[in-house]
């Protein structure tokens, strides 16, 4: 079949209306796909601590912010710039790694189901690339911490010497251990250098501790200073023990989506197509009309100009 005018006119009704939603875009919402930190003038020794990448890219983005531990000797940054061009490099692959002889999803209602969940995951890293990666989404409780200090007694100093950077905790906990040795209710080590530091502590007095919460660590931290403002005239030092509790960022549900976009297309997409029993695929319209046209003009090849003949062949009345 010739491409012209069928393929094309399907092809410049599809452009047509790409353009008017790219017109629309382009003239009416220059900015709705944007980001507000594009217009801070650049500065090459600081850059925006909010701003990411265009929206076509933050798929992919998140991928890279997915990774915040180390993979053995594996980097964390380096695991996120692997993981990003792999996501981008398994797409190059991907008529290798559909291994079934239907490649339409049309007729496979399982792939069909899975590559919509695809689809949603690619928009929910689309989403996630354009957070914070701390935005905390769930959070098993509060962030807590619990105050300790000691009023009245007398408040003594000593310094603190190690005989090397590596047995500095040794020399820190020594010195901690000989002055509660002395009856100090409250210790604290302040560390100058690689092997040098301060011990304060309080020998004598009463210790207090206070309980402090908030659904933010930037709450809990405002909540530790109005406390450290409340009592600072009756104690010398605080000490301060935090608890964070469990909690799902955007960082992690980053995580789990990556884990499902590579799994789709190394595990999923293979074994399917060995698994899969796809539906019967009928017969494209190209078959038949080009099976009629060869019908017709063998007809003519034999009748000729028989009007009768052509009548029979063609089954006109």
């Amino acid at each position: 079949m010739p491409f012209t005018p069928h393929a094309t006119i399907k092809d410049l009704f599809a452009t047509t209306l790409f353009v008017i939603l790219f017109a629309v875009f382009v003239f009416y919402m220059p900015d709705a796909l944007g980001h507000a930190d594009n217009y801070i003038p650049a500065n090459p020794l600081q850059t925006p601590p909010e701003i990411v990448p265009e929206w076509y890219m933050l798929p992919f983005y998140a991928i890279l912010r997915a990774f915040d531990f180390n993979i053995g000797p594996i980097d964390s940054k380096l695991a996120g710039v692997l993981a990003m061009f792999a996501s981008i490099g398994v797409l190059f692959i991907l008529p290798w790694l559909d291994t079934s002889r239907v490649r339409s999803m049309r007729y496979r209602p399982i792939a069909r189901q899975f590559f919509i969940i695809f689809a949603v995951v690619c928009f929910g890293l689309g989403w996630c690339g354009g957070q914070n990666p701390g935005r905390i989404l769930l959070k098993a409780g509060q962030f807590s911490a619990t105050m300790t200090w000691a009023t009245g007694g007398q408040v003594t100093e000593r310094p603190v010497e190690a005989a090397s950077e590596s047995e500095w905790q040794q020399a820190a906990d020594a010195a901690i251990a000989e002055m509660r040795s002395q009856g100090a209710s409250m210790t604290s080590v302040t560390r100058h250098g690689a092997t040098s530091g301060v011990i304060t502590g309080v020998i004598g007095g009463s210790t207090q501790t206070r309980a402090v919460d908030g659904d933010t660590s930037e709450l809990l931290e405002e909540h530790i200073a109005e406390v450290k403002a409340e009592v600072a005239q009756a104690t010398p030092f605080f000490t301060i023990e935090r608890s964070s509790p469990a909690r799902f960022t955007v960082t992690n549900f980053s995580l789990l989506l990556t884990i499902y976009y590579f799994l789709f297309f190394l595990v999923i997409l293979p074994i399917l197509g060995l698994r899969e029993r796809p539906e019967r695929v009928p017969d494209t319209i190209a078959k038949p009309v080009t099976q009629g046209h060869r019908n017709v003009a063998r007809t003519f090849r034999r009748c000729g100009a028989d009007r009768r003949c052509l009548r029979r062949r063609l089954g006109v009345v």
